[in-house]
């Protein structure tokens, strides 16, 4: 497929007939049955809870343990939006599909409420300590670079 979203399942919805009011106005919809698995929650809660249920179920089966991987903890990778423009992010889980292996990440940057996504593995690559340090360094505000800079 080449959404890089990935081709799950289960899936977040903003829920229009909702009968709850905001933030409660999100489901899960079964993409296989068409239909609403849950409603009346909100975004983070639907999403985290679509992937997990995503993670144990393929099309109209339970997905085989060797295809679903729960990571404790997270990894830090580093996610391809586009030719010119890539987020870093948390790795939380795998689920192998026909066309490959998909990383379910939550963003640290951008969508700091969006529960995540999943990503083909074509589009992560785990970043290295330095490179963590680095980010970390960035997002508190301070110099990523030591002192002095080169160039300067």
């Amino acid at each position: 497929m080449s959404d890089w979203r990935g081709p799950m399942r289960f899936t977040d919805r903003w829920d229009w007939d909702s009968p709850t009011l905001a933030p409660y106005q999100y489901g899960i919809w079964d993409n296989a049955r068409s239909e609403w698995v849950a409603r009346s929650l909100t975004g983070p809660v639907a999403g985290l809870q679509a992937a997990t249920l995503s993670l144990r179920y393929s099309g109209l089966a339970e997905r085989p343990e060797r295809d679903a991987r729960w990571l404790d903890p997270t990894i830090h990778v580093e996610l391809t939006v586009s030719p010119t423009m890539t987020e870093v992010t948390l790795l939380r889980m795998w689920a192998r599909e026909s066309d490959g292996w998909y990383g379910y990440v939550t963003y640290l940057e951008r969508h700091p409420l969006n529960p995540g996504r999943w990503a083909h593995s074509s589009a992560l690559r785990p970043l290295s300590g330095d490179e963590i340090q680095a980010f970390s360094r960035h997002r508190e505000g301070r110099n990523p670079y030591p002192e002095p800079y080169p160039g300067r």
